[in-house]
């Protein structure tokens, strides 16, 4: 009775049996203790795996910035390298039509040589604008050259093929614009404030005309009295771009008159690109609005 007492408390109290067998109450706390540690492992692992995910990516993304800004240095790079080499292209170009243009109007004995060597330099310019290989039956009338052909040689065909029919076209109204700028001079002196405001407004006009007629000339086909009454009408009916040309004409010369070494390599060169360019702005807008507007009256 003795030995059934201790065994039943031993069963009771979940003492070890004497064969050693664990009490069959705590199998399950062993049971939850392992899968707990098992837990713990796979959440540590994971943790140094989404560390190492997160090193990882932000190494990508030090590397990625890295490239972008190199990109970018280099871009900015080429884009000022390139920006300087087209801006030393022009300032040969200019020097070019400066130095090509004084000597072919002294060729000319300067009064007959200030026309043909205007229309020549505006072909050239024009042909550069538009692009080297863009020559047109225009173009070869004016006597603009090959893409091959030296600049001289350029010059000297337009010049040569423009200088009589230049001279009609131009010299007039050159001549008509020394004479209201000395009217002006006079006026200025001594006569009523009416009086200096017309000669002024007529200067303007003249002054205007001037400036648009060389790139007209070369731009479009018309008979040869016509050119400088259909710049005058151009003139008063878009006195906006004759006003910004006449602007910059004023800023050539006033930077001229600063620094006069300027007039003997590139004013002159710097003058007839930038009209010329404007000009050419300038028509391509109004060739677009009279089409335009004959489109709506034909429909």
């Amino acid at each position: 009775m003795v030995i059934e007492g201790v065994r039943t408390m031993a069963q009771a109290t979940g003492a070890r049996s004497p064969h050693g067998d664990r009490p069959r109450s705590i199998r399950p706390s062993l049971t939850s203790s392992g899968s707990t540690g098992s837990a713990a492992t796979k959440a540590a692992a994971a943790t140094k795996a989404a560390v190492a995910a997160n090193r990882a990516a932000a190494t990508s993304t030090a590397a990625a910035t890295r490239t972008a800004k190199q990109g970018r240095k280099a871009a900015l790079s080429g884009t000022v390298a390139t920006k300087s080499l087209a801006f030393s292209e022009a300032l040969v170009w200019m020097a070019q039509i400066n130095a090509a243009w004084i000597a072919f109007t002294l060729l000319g004995g300067a009064v007959f040589g200030f026309a043909p060597a205007t229309v020549a330099a505006s072909v050239l310019c024009r042909r550069r604008l538009r692009g080297a290989d863009d020559t047109t039956a225009d173009d070869a009338a004016l006597g603009a050259p090959d893409a091959d052909a030296g600049f001289l040689r350029a010059f000297w065909r337009a010049y040569r093929a423009e200088f009589w029919r230049s001279n009609v076209v131009l010299l007039p109204v050159a001549v008509v614009c020394v004479l209201v700028a000395s009217t002006m001079g006079f006026a200025i002196t001594g006569a009523p404030g009416l009086l200096v405001l017309v000669v002024g407004a007529v200067a303007l006009v003249c002054a205007g005309v001037l400036a648009f007629l060389p790139t007209m000339y070369v731009h479009y086909e018309l008979p040869t009295l016509r050119y400088a009454s259909t710049a005058s009408r151009f003139v008063l009916a878009n006195p906006g771009p004759a006003l910004l040309l006449l602007l910059t004409a004023g800023g050539i010369t006033l930077l001229t008159m600063m620094l006069p070494a300027l007039l003997v390599f590139f004013s002159i060169g710097a003058w007839i690109q930038a009209s010329t360019a404007l000009c050419l702005s300038f028509f391509a807008s109004n060739d677009e609005r009279m089409s335009a507007l004959a489109d709506r009256s034909s429909n």
